[in-house]
C-alpha cells in the first residue's frame, strides 16, 4: 500500500481506497511510482490483472475509485467500462488508455468515465488532480440522480405537495443542511409552500432582510451565498438561495440554511441549481395536471350535459364513431324501433333491421347514417317505413350529418330519427275528410245552387201583380231575396274553392267601394249610403275584395231593419309600425253587444239580428282580411253606447306612392 499525507481536504475521510484493473506490470508500477510520489491526499491502492476477480472484489469492498484499463485479457473496449458500471455505478471510474483522440474521450465519457489518462505519460500531479476531480463530479452526479430519482418518483404522483416534501427532505439530506424551503411568487409576492427541518421554521433574526434577499435574487436571477444573524442573535446563519422560472417566468426561490457556519461551495450551489430547476419541471407539471383533470371534470360536465339534451329531445338520436361504433342513443330511439337495437361496432351493422322507402318502397341499403359515413353525406327528412323490433310497424323521418373536426377529418356520425306514424295516419284522415269537403261543395256548388235558381225562377214566374194580399208579395220578394243572397254565397265559396290562395295584387280603394255600393243600392229601399274617399288608396289586397266590401256594405244594409243610412270612409292609418288604408263601414242598424264582438267574426256567427243569413259572410270577410295580411274588427258606431249602430273596421297594408298604371 502506498500512503501520503493527508490534506486539510480530507480530515475525515481517512485514505482513499483505489483499484487498479491492469494486466501490465510495467504500466502497474508507473501508476504505482506516481501516486508514490504525490504527497496529498493519502492513498491505499490495490491492483488486479483481470476484469473478473476485479468485479467480485467491486462487490464485496469499498472503493472510492476505479483505475481502469479497457484491454484486458478478459474484456475488451468500453464494455469493460460498462461491466464495472453496473456493478458499482456510484463509483467514479478513469480510464488507462493508449489512445489520445477527442473521439474517443467523448465515447469514454458517454461510456460512464469520469476522466481517461494516457499510459506512458502518467504524471503525479495529473493523476492525483484526475482522481479528485473524478470522485467529486461523481460525488454530484450521484446527490444529482439521488434528486432525479426522487423527483421523478415525486413527479409521477403529479401531486404539488408530495414534489415538494420528497424534494426538499432528499435534499436538505443530500447538502446535509439544517433546514430547506421552497417559495413560490404568488399575486406578486413571495409565499412559503414547502418546508423541511428545524420545526419548519426559519432561524434568522431579521424577517426584512431576508426579504430583500429573496427580491434580489429573483430580480438578478443568481445564486446568492452569504451569512445573516441567527434569531437569537448568538451566531451566524449561513444561507444558500436560487432563483427558478417556472413555464418561462419568475418562479420562486429554493435556499437550504445550515445553523453552523458553512463554507461557499460551487458543488452546492450547481446541486441546488438543478434541484430548483426539478422542483420547477415537477411544478409545472403538476400543475398541467391539473388543468388536465380540470379540463377532464369539464369535459365529463359537458358529457353530462349533452346527455341530458340527448335524453330530453322529442326525437331519437343515435351518435358513432367514425367507424360506426355506437357511442350514445337514447331512450326514445329505443321507443321509436320497439325496443333497443343491438349497438353496432360496425358501419354495416347500422342499417341491420328492415326498412323502405315510404315514397317508392324499394328497401333501404345505405340508411341515412351509413351515407354520412361513407361518403359524407348529410340527409334531412326521408320517410321511411319501418319494422319494429315488437313486430309493429310505422314510419319515421331518418337524417344525418357526418362529425368532422376543424380540419375536415371524419370523425362521427350523429343520426335523428323523427316517429311520424301517428302524423301519417292524421294526414291520411285529413286526406279523407278534404276528399268528403270537395264532395260537399261540389254538391253545394253545382246541385244545390241549381236547385236555388230554380226555385228562383219558379218564383219569379208568379204573377205579383195580380196579388190582393200584399203580405203574401212581400214574402215573395223576400224569398227571393233571401235565394239571391244564398246563391251570391255559394259563388263566393266556389271561387274561393276553385283559386286556392289569392294572388295579391295592388287594388284602389276609390275604384272598388263606389261599385260595390253600387251593386247594394239597387237592393235596399230606403237605404241611403254616403262615401267618403281619399286620393291615395292603393292597397295590397287580391280579387276577393270587391267582395269583401259588398258583404260588409249588404250586412248593413239588412241588419238595419228598415230605413238605413250608413257611411264608408277611408283614410291613411299608421298602427304598430305599418302603413295601412282604413275603411270603416257605420251603420245605423241596432248595433252588436260587446260579449258577440270579440266572436262575430267566428264560423256560424250571425249577431242579434233578425235579418235572415247563414252566419258564414263575416267568417269568409274574416279569413280574406287575414290573407292579405290586414285587420278587421267590429266597435260601437257611438262610443260606449252600442243601441246606436255598428262601425266594421278594415285595415288594409298601404302601397304608399302607386301610380295608376300598377293598380288592377
Amino acid at each position: 500500500m502506498i500512503t501520503a499525507r493527508t490534506t486539510t481536504a480530507q480530515p475525515s475521510r481517512g485514505a482513499l481506497r483505489i483499484l487498479l484493473v491492469e494486466d501490465n506490470p510495467g504500466d502497474a508500477a508507473l501508476i504505482e511510482a506516481a501516486l508514490g510520489s504525490s504527497r496529498e491526499p493519502l492513498f491505499e491502492l490495490h491492483s488486479e490483472s483481470r476484469l473478473r476477480p476485479a468485479l467480485e472484489r467491486l462487490g464485496r469492498e469499498r472503493f472510492d475509485i476505479v483505475l481502469l484499463d479497457l484491454n484486458l485479457p478478459d474484456s475488451f473496449g468500453f464494455d469493460t467500462v460498462t461491466s464495472v458500471q453496473e456493478v458499482v455505478p456510484r463509483t467514479p471510474v478513469v480510464i488507462i488508455t493508449g489512445n489520445v483522440d477527442d473521439a474517443f474521450a467523448r465515447t469514454a465519457v458517454q461510456a460512464g468515465a469520469q476522466d481517461y489518462l494516457v499510459k506512458g505519460e502518467v504524471r503525479s500531479y495529473e493523476l492525483v488532480r484526475s482522481m479528485l476531480f473524478a470522485i467529486e463530479r461523481k460525488r454530484t452526479e450521484n446527490d444529482l440522480h439521488a434528486l432525479e430519482e426522487v423527483a421523478s418518483a415525486a413527479v409521477a404522483t403529479l401531486d404539488l405537495e408530495t414534489i415538494m416534501r420528497s424534494v426538499l427532505g432528499t435534499l436538505r439530506s443530500v447538502m446535509s443542511a439544517d433546514r430547506a424551503a421552497l417559495l413560490l411568487v404568488d399575486d406578486g409576492g413571495l409565499r412559503l409552500k414547502a418546508c423541511s427541518g428545524i420545526d419548519s421554521r426559519s432561524t434568522r433574526a431579521d424577517p426584512a432582510l431576508d426579504l430583500d434577499l429573496n427580491k434580489r435574487v429573483i430580480g438578478d436571477g443568481r445564486a446568492f451565498f452569504g451569512r445573516v444573524p441567527s434569531e437569537d442573535g448568538r451566531r451566524e446563519v449561513s444561507l444558500l438561495k436560487v432563483p427558478f422560472d417556472i413555464d418561462g417566468e419568475k418562479g420562486g426561490v429554493l435556499e437550504v440554511e445550515w445553523t453552523e457556519r458553512h463554507e461557499e461551495s460551487a458543488r452546492e450551489t450547481s446541486l441546488l441549481t438543478v434541484a430548483a430547476e426539478r422542483i420547477a419541471s415537477g411544478i409545472s407539471n403538476a400543475r398541467a395536471y391539473e388543468s388536465v383533470r380540470r379540463s377532464e371534470r369539464l369535459a365529463n360536465e359537458e358529457r353530462s350535459r349533452l346527455r341530458t339534451i340527448i335524453d330530453t329531445l322529442p326525437v331519437g338520436i343515435l351518435i358513432t364513431d367514425q367507424n360506426g361504433r355506437e357511442i350514445e342513443s337514447n331512450a326514445l330511439r329505443s321507443k321509436i324501433w320497439g325496443g333497443r337495437p343491438a349497438p353496432s361496432t360496425t358501419i354495416d351493422e347500422l342499417c341491420g333491421l328492415p326498412a323502405y322507402y315510404s315514397d317508392g318502397g324499394g328497401p333501404v341499403r345505405e340508411c341515412p347514417v351509413v351515407k354520412a359515413l361513407k361518403h359524407g353525406e348529410t340527409t334531412l327528412g326521408v320517410a321511411i317505413d319501418i319494422e319494429r323490433l315488437d313486430g309493429s310497424f310505422g314510419t319515421i323521418l331518418n337524417s344525418a350529418a357526418p362529425i368532422t373536426d376543424g380540419s375536415g377529418r371524419l370523425l362521427g356520425a350523429v343520426a335523428v330519427q323523427h316517429d311520424i306514424t301517428e302524423r301519417i295516419r292524421l294526414e291520411q284522415k285529413l286526406k279523407e275528410a278534404r276528399e268528403r269537403a270537395e264532395f260537399y261543395i261540389d254538391l253545394l256548388t253545382h246541385d244545390v245552387s241549381n236547385s236555388l235558381t230554380a226555385a228562383s225562377g219558379y218564383l219569379q214566374l208568379i204573377d205579383r201583380s195580380g196579388l190582393e194580399d200584399a203580405r203574401t208579395a212581400k214574402w215573395i220578394e223576400k224569398a227571393l231575396s233571401s235565394l239571391g243572397d244564398s246563391a251570391r254565397l255559394i259563388d263566393t265559396i266556389r271561387r274561393v274553392h276553385d283559386r286556392g290562395p289569392s294572388p295579391v295584387t295592388h287594388v284602389d280603394l276609390d275604384t272598388v267601394l263606389p261599385a260595390a255600393i253600387g251593386q247594394v243600392l239597387p237592393h235596399g229601399d230606403g237605404v241611403e249610403i254616403m262615401y267618403s274617399g281619399t286620393h291615395d288608396a292603393v292597397v295590397t289586397a287580391t280579387e276577393l275584395l270587391p267582395d269583401l266590401f259588398a258583404n260588409l256594405i249588404d250586412n248593413a244594409v239588412k241588419h238595419s231593419g228598415g230605413k238605413a243610412s250608413i257611411v264608408v270612409t277611408v283614410r291613411p292609418y299608421y298602427h304598430q309600425g305599418i302603413d295601412y288604408v282604413r275603411v270603416d263601414v257605420a251603420d245605423n242598424g241596432p248595433g252588436i253587444p260587446d260579449p258577440q264582438k270579440s266572436v262575430l267574426f267566428s264560423r256560424g256567427e250571425r249577431g242579434q239580428t233578425r235579418a235572415s243569413g247563414h252566419g258564414m259572410g263575416l267568417f269568409l270577410v274574416a279569413n280574406i282580411v287575414s290573407e292579405i295580411g290586414g285587420r278587421v274588427w267590429v266597435e260601437d258606431r257611438v262610443p260606449g253606447d252600442h243601441t246606436l249602430g255598428a262601425r266594421f273596421v278594415v285595415l288594409l297594408p298601404r302601397k304608399s306612392g302607386a301610380s295608376i298604371d300598377q293598380v288592377r
